[in-house]
């Protein structure tokens, strides 16, 4: 992932971007021509990198915004190119210009099938109807649409709901997001966090919408929280692994993930195969300096199945400093009781 920019018209309470954490710094953007010089840093992974996302913030606020696609098309052409955004400032023209650059797919979060739900949450009125018109937007121009849902405990409810309304409107993937701690969210979590019953309802409701068109768990989920009967759905974090996605930051320095604050080191400072020798992106292990990822919670000591999942996003555990998911102790399927949730 490359965050290309911080800046964002939007102010989510469940953001988890990690300027947004009270008191941290915002970071400082880099020129255009420093933006191009990056995706030359990433030629070592041309032939490994099958995807990069450009994020923010909100990415259409750069103006150089195609001319970057287009770099990153011309040196790395097997990479598939997505853009992350909020669907406000998508415009038909440039639908297409993106679309002639190199973007291949476009992910657009829809919280809620209700626009006054989805327009608190984001705290902007008339943006769920600007998401809307950017999926229709989106698919004139030939690009994919992956419509993201983040679950707290005011919309989850409304899931099923979103979800069709995007799959009416052509969506050609739904990924389902538990809400998790981190960023702006972190002076609110335990109220943005949904309940076990919640979740479990939810996952439910993922299986019978995959009847109906690909579904996928976008965040780390514990054995706890999907419920009995549903390991293949339980998420581990992907840090260490192929599936890692290192996010690059506004200002250039590279992260094990978008959610965990700590980098380890600037591309335009040091060569990409020297950051990525630090032990952050490698699976952490009790003693490496990414030991207080790899540290299991408390609560899932006695958890025969911990190992399995991890116990859930480490980063979000990390930064809450709390106990984060909906139950303590086993989640052996024969022993499941959705009424010991936390909260």
């Amino acid at each position: 992932m490359w965050e290309v920019t911080a800046r964002c018209p939007l102010s989510c309470a469940h953001c988890y971007n990690v300027w947004t954490i009270e008191g941290a710094p915002t970071p400082h953007e880099r020129s255009p021509v420093q933006r191009l010089a990056l995706v030359d840093r990433l030629l070592p992974l041309r032939r490994r990198l099958r995807t990069l996302t450009l994020s923010g913030g909100e990415p259409l606020l750069l103006d150089v915004l195609e001319s970057l696609v287009r770099r990153i098309a011309e040196r790395m052409p097997r990479v598939q190119i997505n853009l992350s955004t909020s669907g406000l400032l998508l415009e038909e023209r440039r639908a297409h210009d993106l679309a002639r650059a190199g973007v291949r797919l476009v992910q657009l979060t829809l919280l809620s099938a209700r626009p006054e739900t989805h327009d608190r949450m984001v705290g902007r009125p008339g943006t769920h109807e600007k998401v809307l018109a950017a999926m229709h937007l989106a698919r004139q121009a030939g690009l994919a649409v992956a419509v993201y849902f983040v679950a707290t405990r005011d919309n989850i409810d409304e899931w099923p709901g979103a979800a069709r309304l995007a799959l009416a409107l052509g969506a050609d993937v739904l990924v389902f997001n538990r809400f998790q701690p981190g960023g702006r969210a972190l002076s609110c979590w335990r109220e943005l966090t949904p309940t076990v019953v919640q979740l479990q309802r939810a996952m439910e409701q993922v299986t019978q919408l995959r009847r109906m068109a690909p579904v996928q768990l976008g965040t780390p989920l514990p054995c706890c929280e999907v419920g009995p009967g549903r390991r293949q759905d339980t998420l581990r974090c992907p840090i260490g692994t192929a599936n890692a996605y290192p996010t690059i930051g506004p200002d250039g320095t590279l992260r094990p993930c978008n959610h965990w604050p700590a980098s380890g080191g600037s591309l335009l400072a040091r060569p990409l195969t020297q950051v990525l020798r630090h032990p952050y992106f490698g699976r952490p292990r009790a003693g490496s300096s990414g030991a207080l990822l790899a540290a299991l919670p408390a609560e899932c000591a006695s958890c025969k199945l911990a190992r399995g999942c991890g116990g859930g996003c480490p980063a979000a555990r990390c930064l809450a400093n709390d106990v984060i998911y909906g139950r303590t102790g086993s989640c052996d399927d024969a022993g499941f009781n959705s009424a010991d949730s936390r909260y």
